[in-house]
């Protein structure tokens, strides 16, 4: 949390093919919304307004601009300064340009010719995942090796990795279609994790489980919470579980477990309806390579998939650039200081910024 009279204002520097363009590049009305459960997880726009001590214009006109979409990269940051001693320049994304809404060029005459008085230019921004997701598979297909799952990860992402999991054997089930960016999910999600970019431009890993809180969020004038309503969400609740493996022998394993009674309960032969339906997690491992191992994992991750984390607490704190998606929290509420999950973080050029946490 920022304490004490600091400013904060947003730049970047923009990249093309590896290279930086221009270092430090104003930018106004920052809008970025950071979504764990979207496949490409951090988008945003922005306008660069722009002056050229030589009356140049960077707003693009073709494919090759400086600012055009078409491989164009900003890398986002916020600078948090006093206004005398301290300043640091927080990292926040790296992003691709995808659209140019809104281009306009000022001009005037100067002795008998038109110079560029200044540039203001709209950018749409996703992260590099939307690249990934464009690039589509010609084919169906399988891994290339079994080994390694950062090593296939690299082949067909083609993005720096920060490795922040243990690498592991890729399953024999795991196959592709045409969705690059879902096999990249599929990959990663055999390490259960999920990728992420880093506010680096590397692609990152974030662990399924929980990890440790790293903060505690709590009202008042020591806190940073402004307001916090709750909400209910039957979303990632499931009342089943099926495990689909293979043995050693290849012969297919299948184990099942279900919630029978409560108010999760799921359909069955002595209650066929029940109020809310049947909601089935499926899991795979390398791992289980037999029934026993299946028919024990099958009713431990029911009781993980099944937790009430129904609850849904939204945040509207003050501003903290370092908070991230996946960050488990406390919270002080008037019932107790339960735990919540980072799920999405909406931040603008204000003094606030909106989060919502999955709840314990």
């Amino acid at each position: 949390m920022l304490k004490g009279a600091f400013t904060t204002y947003w730049m970047a520097d923009l990249y093309y093919a590896g290279d930086r363009r221009m270092q430090n590049l104003p930018i106004s009305e920052p809008a970025f919304a950071d979504d764990g459960d979207s496949l490409v997880q951090f988008t945003g726009s922005c306008t660069v307004v722009y002056q050229d001590d030589f009356a140049e214009s960077i707003a693009p006109e073709d494919a090759g601009g400086i600012l055009a979409p078409f491989g164009a990269e900003l890398a986002v940051y916020v600078i948090v300064s006093d206004g005398e001693i301290f300043s640091e320049r927080i990292a926040m994304g790296w992003y691709r340009i995808t659209e140019t809404p809104e281009i306009s060029v000022s001009t005037a005459s100067f002795l008998d010719r038109i110079v560029t008085v200044g540039s203001v230019v709209k950018l749409t921004l996703q992260d590099r995942m939307e690249g990934v997701q464009a690039d589509q598979f010609d084919a169906p297909g399988s891994p290339a090796q079994l080994l390694s799952t950062f090593r296939e990860v690299n082949r067909v992402s083609g993005l720096q990795l920060t490795k922040d999991v243990a690498d592991a054997p890729i399953a024999r089930s795991i196959a592709y279609e045409s969705d690059r960016l879902q096999y990249l999910y599929d990959l990663i999600g055999g390490l259960s994790a999920v990728p992420y970019m880093k506010p680096d431009g590397t692609l990152g890993q974030r662990q399924t489980a929980w990890p440790e809180p790293v903060d505690t969020l709590r009202s008042g004038e020591r806190g940073t919470i402004i307001e916090a309503p709750r909400s209910m969400s039957g979303e990632e609740v499931y009342n089943r579980v099926v495990i689909r493996a293979t043995s050693d022998s290849q012969t297919q394993i299948l184990a099942t477990a279900q919630l029978d009674s409560g108010p999760l309960a799921a359909p069955s032969k002595s209650n066929p309806r029940t109020p809310f339906g049947r909601r089935t997690y499926f899991y795979s491992s390398e791992l289980v390579t037999t029934t026993a191992q299946a028919e024990k994992l099958a009713p431990q991750l029911l009781a993980q998939v099944s937790a009430t984390r129904a609850t849904r607490l939204e945040v509207t704190e003050k501003f903290n650039p370092l908070r991230e998606v996946g960050d488990v929290v406390y919270v002080v509420r008037p019932e107790g200081t339960p735990l919540g999950r980072i799920k999405s973080i909406d931040r603008d050029g204000g003094a606030t910024q909106k989060l919502i946490l999955e709840m314990q």
